[in-house]
């Protein structure tokens, strides 16, 4: 192998050296891109979760406060009826 078949050879890797970099910066900012959208979209799961917890407990409390009051009166009309008595 000659100098100048050296230096092609040197030239090549150079060019394929450049077209790798290039190819990871841009797998570098798809990367990014992904980790930033995840970021926003853990931030709007996160929301949504906590909003479904307090429609749970929202609803849980008034279920409660209805079963309440319907079961009193019915809890007083066994307790008038003689054969609870």
């Amino acid at each position: 192998m000659n100098v100048a078949q050296s230096a092609a050879v040197i030239r090549d890797k150079d060019e394929e050296i450049a077209l790798l970099k290039a190819t990871i910066e841009g797998h570098l900012h798809t990367i990014s891109e992904a980790n930033a959208k995840i970021r926003s979209d853990e931030s709007v799961r996160r929301k949504l979760h906590n909003t479904i917890l307090e429609l749970k407990v929202s609803h849980r409390c008034t279920l409660c406060r209805i079963r309440h009051h319907r079961i009193t009166p019915v809890l007083k009309s066994l307790a008038k009826n003689p054969i609870y008595e």
